[in-house]
């Protein structure tokens, strides 16, 4: 630090330190004196002269006092002054007695900590969603909200104080909306890119999940030593849009589960599919907390920030009092991760807290990837597998579209899952004979989408045109005129030479890389200044993403090799390949077929000129008597069946011939505000009339168009389930005879961020719905000794409860019981998506049904198959009903 002469006075102000020095502002640790010589330690940020005539920087620093100057939360640093003295604008802050993120993380690495300690990591990152949060949903004077999104979370912004405190400063590119005007007119371009979101990196308006991906950002590199994107800007930028990143678990495998699926949720390419809020972020983080770490309080993070800058504080004549309790406790944190490898890769530099992007700018020759060199073979390794600390991902050019082909905007991509919540963080139990549980098996589960391949593409790769549809089967998409056709550009296969060996860190680079000469444009750019340079980069990305009336897909599969269609199509390519030219303005289904594997399906749409990178994991058949995907082509085309014996193959239910109408006499209805956002939850089990108690019921809403059908039901239980967009809340039981039910449910319901309600009572007996036989379907003749996967797929035309304005509902209900058919006692009642294997355990019978108030509008079908994967000589497993709950008294 730099300590001015004697002290600078500064106005009301005396500057005794210069913390640090930015791209347009400085920062000074000063002393304000008021009356009375009272004094007071403050933060001033100040405009450096040369940018003091400038309207645009100028305008940028106003905005950041105007929107910090308005927030007071115990996570944001107070702005409490702005002003000018002597022609020099200033804001002056409240000191925060800490440490940014970023030296905490550098600090811990040279203590031989390459990873925070876990809870530590948790809280702090739960602390800056909490200031986010109040500063998302703040108010104008007239109760307008300001949607204030901050664009620039990283670990500069974050400070830690040697209190445990935790603050988030630096709202210098925040945008807000007041008094009805964007009070920002730099580009969302702006921040660090290290720390974008998917959709800032392709220039795309933002919303508060951009901060919320960031934070996801945060806590990747706090658990896994590492940031998800590094290289230069456009590698960066690339991965970023692409979602292409490390599982965490690959780099840190003492990672639980659970926790890793709480990241993934905030770290998804598409914004739909993160977290709704910051709050919701923070509470599932809470939740992870207070079940693992119960004990865990903002002290520890005292403590740590103690041990770490020990030397420092002593010498300052502070001293560091660390207990007993606290050193046996990092003790514990840190003894999994000392037994990691301490290698990690080398992050990329640091940014500074003033600077932005200052690698040069993505051009649109940049953002093509050079695969002229071949990767020499060596062998021994195994197929497929890839060094953890690097992905490599070659992305062919996309043809060029004609200007008239572009059209308007393509849709956002919502996925199967948009918008749904995610589960519990408590981590998922073992899954009762008699129930149906995602399975986590393998890498926790299938999903249908992997945002990161983990196969890299090292040589070129040729366009395969699709052949030209029959006219009995049109596609459901067709590309506009001169528009050209839909590609599938299939790049090499992995060398099984890519791997090193186990427990050997991987090498940064396997082949050498050829970079272009850089132009004298390049030049000029950078000696424009950084924030230009950002500006002009995010441009240049929308330029080259988002110009093309089309997108493409890079699809994977595990494993490879599979055959693919798309709308019905097939390619002569397999997996891995990239579909290109898809047209942005339709959905779109994607098929993949294995000999020996379960089909695999997936309904994909995507804004036009982006690239969507899809991973099927198929599974395997277990005694298939007919060739793969032959039950389910059959199914694809016969009537809606009521009844079916279970058979290798699938079977298809449909929205039309499936459904049933929610009845109000018999549901328990609650009246609930569209405009709100609620999270219910229930308390207790009750009985069926079999011998085991159950915890969950079914629900349904109703609601205006703004409720997707993929929202409009699910299943309640002691996890909180988020509700949006509702007028209406059904809750209700599924069962053929009520008269031997017992007990009920307490449900809970509390407006998010606001009041809880009185929780209401669900009765076993007053509120079971049961239903007709022309409203299901039902699978008969399962082994209750046979463990099965529940798989739901995609049709070329997806099953909607709501129209064509409500999108395609990837779900259903699925009740299940032990006793012979549909008419006995159920044993468990589970909500089964697509994309999402469900693990079916001691059943005998399996109901299928959609929910619904309306049933005219219904259309289309989904595909199930119901694969056995664990018979009973394997699995040794005790007989149904000796591990499904609890008996009831």
């Amino acid at each position: 630090m730099e300590h001015p002469p004697e002290g600078l006075d500064f106005g009301r102000y005396t500057l005794l330190e210069r913390i640090a020095t930015g791209g347009m502002a400085e920062i000074f640790r000063a002393r304000m004196t008021a009356m009375a010589g009272v004094t007071k330690p403050v933060v001033i940020k100040k405009i450096l002269p040369g940018f003091a005539d400038k309207s645009a920087f100028v305008s940028m620093f106003v905005n950041e006092a105007r929107i910090a100057a308005g927030l007071s939360h115990g996570n944001i640093a107070q702005v409490f002054d702005f002003g000018e003295v002597a022609g020099q604008y200033f804001i002056a802050m409240e000191w925060v007695d800490g440490h940014p993120l970023s030296r905490v993380l550098r600090r811990a690495r040279e203590k031989g900590h390459y990873t925070l300690p876990q809870p530590l990591a948790l809280l702090m990152t739960a602390e800056v969603l909490k200031g986010l949060a109040y500063a998302h949903t703040r108010l104008d004077d007239r109760g307008r909200p300001l949607h204030i999104v901050h664009r620039d979370v990283s670990p500069q912004n974050v400070l830690l104080s040697f209190e445990g405190q935790v603050k988030l400063v630096d709202f210098g590119i925040a945008r807000a909306r007041l008094a009805g005007g964007l009070m920002s007119d730099e580009p969302d371009g702006m921040g660090k890119y290290a720390y974008f979101a998917p959709e800032q990196a392709r220039g795309r308006e933002l919303d508060a999940r951009a901060d919320i991906f960031a934070a996801g950002t945060l806590l990747y590199e706090t658990l896994c030593g590492r940031r998800p994107f590094e290289g230069d800007a456009t590698d960066v930028m690339r991965k970023i849009a692409l979602g292409d990143f490390p599982r965490p678990r690959e780099l840190a495998p003492d990672i639980p589960s659970a926790l890793e699926r709480i990241l993934l949720t905030a770290l998804a390419v598409e914004r739909e599919q993160r977290y709704a809020s910051a709050e919701l972020f923070a509470e599932s983080l809470t939740r992870y907390l207070n079940t693992t770490t119960p004990d865990i309080s903002p002290s520890a993070l005292a403590h740590f920030m103690g041990y770490l800058f020990e030397a420092e504080l002593v010498a300052d004549g502070r001293p560091v009092l660390l207990p007993r309790e606290f050193l046996s406790q990092l003790s514990r944190w840190t003894r999994v991760s000392s037994e990691r490898r301490a290698f990690r890769e080398p992050a990329a530099p640091e940014v500074s807290r003033g600077d932005r992007i200052t690698e040069p700018v993505p051009t649109p020759e940049d953002l093509r990837v050079d695969t002229s060199s071949e990767v020499p073979a060596s062998p021994g390794a195994e197929p497929g597998s890839v060094g953890r600390g690097r992905r490599e991902r070659t992305t062919q050019p996309i043809p060029a579209v004609p200007d008239s082909a572009s059209g308007a905007e393509g849709p956002r991509t919502d996925g199967e899952s948009a918008g749904q919540p995610p589960h519990s963080a408590s981590g998922t139990e073992a899954a009762p004979p008699t129930s149906l549980s995602h399975s986590t098996s393998s890498t926790d589960g299938v999903r249908s989408t992997e945002l990161a391949s983990s196969h890299p593409r090292s040589t070129p790769s040729t366009g395969v045109p699709l052949p030209t549809p029959q006219a009995s089967s049109p596609p459901r998409s067709t590309p506009p005129t001169g528009e050209t056709p839909l590609t599938a550009a299939e790049p090499s296969r992995p060398s099984p030479f890519l791997s090193p060996p186990t427990g050997v860190p991987p090498p940064p680079d396997l082949a050498p890389t050829t970079h272009a000469p850089p132009s004298r444009l390049g030049f000029r750019l950078a000696a424009l200044g950084a924030p230009v340079l950002a500006a002009l980069g995010a441009v240049l990305v929308v330029m080259v993403l988002g110009r093309n009336g089309t997108f493409s897909v890079e699809l994977s599969s595990s494993p490879p090799g599979g055959a693919i269609r798309v709308d019905g199509r097939p390619l002569d390519s397999v997996t891995p390949a990239l579909l290109t030219h898809l047209p942005a303005d339709g959905e779109h289904l994607l098929e993949i077929q294995i000999p020996g594997m379960v089909p695999w399906s997936q309904v994909v749409r995507a804004e036009r000129g982006s690239t969507l990178a899809v991973h099927a994991r198929l599974r395997p058949r277990i005694n298939t008597s007919s060739a793969p995907g032959t039950a389910s082509a059959k199914a694809a085309n016969t009537p809606p069946l009521q009844d079916a014996d279970w058979a290798p193959g699938g079977f298809r239910i449909s929205a039309v011939s499936h459904a049933f109408r929610v009845p109000v006499s018999s549901a328990a209805r609650v009246p609930l505000d569209p405009a709100r956002t609620y999270l219910v939850h229930t308390e207790g089990r009750m009985s069926l009339g079999g011998p085991m108690s159950v915890e969950h019921a079914g629900y349904f809403l109703e609601g205006d168009k703004n409720l997707p059908a993929h929202e409009s039901f699910g299943v309640l239980g002691p996890d909180e389930q988020l509700i949006r967009n509702a007028a209406s809340l059904y809750v209700f039981v599924l069962d053929a005879h009520r008269e031997d039910n017992r007990g009920g449910l307490q449900v809970h319901l509390r407006e998010l961020g606001g009041p809880s309600f009185p929780p209401f009572r669900l009765d076993a007996r007053q509120h079971a719905v049961k239903l007709a036989r022309a409203d299901r379907f039902v699978v008969h003749a399962l082994d209750p000794g046979t463990t099965y996967d529940v798989v739901l797929r995609y049709t070329a035309e997806p099953a909607r409860t709501r129209g064509l304005s409500g999108g395609p509902v990837g779900r259903v209900l699925g009740l299940v019981g032990t006793d012979p058919g549909p008419e006995g006692s159920p044993s468990g009642l589970a909500l089964l998506e697509v994309g999402q294997p469900a693990r079916l355990r001691g059943a005998s019978w399996l109901q299928l049904a959609f929910p619904d108030d309306h049933l005219a509008d219904n259309t289309g079908t989904l595909l199930v198959d119901i694969v056995p994967v664990v018979r009973p000589s394997e699995a040794g497993m005790p007989p149904a009903g000796h591990r499904h709950g609890r008996p009831t008294p």
